[in-house]
């Protein structure tokens, strides 16, 4: 599992550092609305990026590990699949720390967050002695990365009075009704076509899921300005190849 999620978060960790000298800047500069839409767009895009690999992989991961491990332990698949959803809220995360770290106010922010992302430990260890198995606790880790990121919420509006309303609105409602849609496909795909089981069956069914997951972000996740802001920074990353 860990494996799985240091190969797919290289590509958000990659993506995120580029845009992070342009929230510092932004701070410094105390434009706060330039701030809010890199703020925005970095959240967006990371989950986006991380989703597009992250979807087809977590549909196919029996075929995935049976290729790259013959046989797996029986709840490897539900492990890494919530490693995988850990992450994806996790990479939200990123432009709000890196934002709060600009306006040097992080004492005590460093004193919760810790706190809060320590306490999944005891959480953790408590439901152990109470029989929880380890779906669950991975269950709890992946929620305890979903209250992180309303603590830091909470800090970006206490010092840039950043508004978690808009940051709602603007990122989390587009991102599930993306989610949403490519379950629906999903699901409805899943009805008359067999899950992968072979090497080929693989790769034609992840085109056909990041095909339809790039869709969906394009014309449902992401307004008219994010689609131009992406087009601008992926032919603008083709042209320095």
């Amino acid at each position: 599992a860990s494996q799985v999620n240091s190969a797919v978060q290289n590509f958000v960790t990659n993506f995120q550092q580029a845009l992070n000298p342009q929230l510092v800047q932004a701070e410094a500069s105390k434009n706060r609305e330039r701030q809010r839409d890199l703020i925005f767009k970095s959240s967006k895009f990371s989950f986006f990026i991380m989703y597009l690999i992250s979807f087809p992989l977590i549909i196919n991961l029996p075929c995935v590990l049976s290729l790259w491990l013959g046989d797996y332990p029986e709840h490897t698949v539900a492990i890494c699949s919530l490693v995988l959803i850990g992450v994806l809220i996790s990479c939200l995360s990123g432009p709000l720390w890196v934002s709060i770290y600009a306006t040097g106010k992080i004492k005590v922010y460093q004193i919760v967050v810790s706190s809060v992302a320590l306490s999944v430990l005891p959480i953790i260890y408590i439901g152990g002695l109470f029989g929880m198995t380890s779906e669950q606790m991975f269950i709890v880790r992946a929620l305890n990365y979903l209250v992180v990121l309303i603590v830091q919420l909470y800090f970006l509006r206490k010092y840039i009075q950043f508004r978690s309303s808009a940051f709602l609105k603007s990122v989390v409602v587009p991102i599930i009704l993306v989610v949403i849609g490519s379950c629906i496909f999903y699901l409805i795909v899943n009805e008359f076509t067999p899950k992968a089981a072979s090497f080929v069956q693989l790769v034609m069914q992840t085109v056909m899921y990041a095909g339809v997951v790039s869709v969906l972000m394009m014309f449902v996740g992401l307004n008219k300005s994010e689609r131009n802001s992406l087009t601008n920074m992926f032919f603008s990353r083709i042209k320095s190849l």
